[in-house]
């Protein structure tokens, strides 16, 4: 026969005193000053995190949310393009005024030596590969002005822009890349909302023709 742990057990009264407590408090509820004074201690924390809220968002730039839609993110370089920043305000928003960048970048990784040589005449020569950037084009527009955009709501902005007639194609390789970007923003206090940079596709027809020597 299998032998099994018996465990017993009790219901433990609290002592006396204890449950004189307890009935003397679930007898007389809380006073009107003691319940005000608790409600006025929770709306005066609301209101605190509400104003770090607001520096935090003041700090971080989190006062909205920047996105840009394109209708079509590719362009053969004749035709203009068109987007629509949209924001969308997470606390009240004074916006002096929305902003719009393009740029082409070419981005290529590069083999630098360096040489160093000590105080004893002793040279010692490193190699290691950068990455470096070159800008070849850049503009700025500005959608709007002085706008204000409550929390909770929503609004866009459309912005057309072409690129240069010479602009070079989108090319992403292994050294070498070239990037065709946006970047949208809204000017405020502290930190500025914004979208990052968002890639677009310049893509051209390439003439190529093989010459005979």
């Amino acid at each position: 026969m299998k032998k099994g742990l018996a465990i017993l057990i009790r219901k433990v009264k609290p002592p006396r005193h204890q449950r004189n407590f307890l009935i003397e408090s679930t007898k007389y509820p809380p006073t009107r000053m003691e319940s005000s004074s608790f409600f006025e201690d929770f709306y005066r924390n609301k209101r605190l995190m509400g104003i770090f809220s607001k520096i935090k968002n003041f700090v971080t730039g989190g006062a909205a949310e920047v996105k840009v839609v394109f209708e079509s993110a590719e362009t053969d370089g004749a035709r203009p393009l068109r987007a629509f920043v949209v924001a969308t305000a997470k606390d009240d928003c004074k916006v002096k005024k929305v902003y719009f960048k393009i740029r082409g970048r070419e981005t290529y990784v590069k083999l630098v030596h360096h040489h160093t040589t000590d105080g004893d005449g002793n040279s010692t020569s490193t190699s290691s590969y950068e990455t470096h950037h070159e800008t070849h084009f850049e503009n700025e527009l500005v959608l709007a002005e002085e706008e204000h955009i409550d929390k909770g709501s929503t609004k866009k902005w459309l912005a057309e822009f072409e690129v240069p007639e010479d602009a070079l194609s989108t090319y992403h390789g292994k050294d070498v890349a070239f990037k065709w970007e946006v970047f949208a923003g809204l000017d405020m206090p502290g930190n500025d909302p914004d979208s990052g940079w968002v890639e677009f596709f310049v893509l051209k027809k390439m003439n190529y023709s093989l010459k005979t020597v």
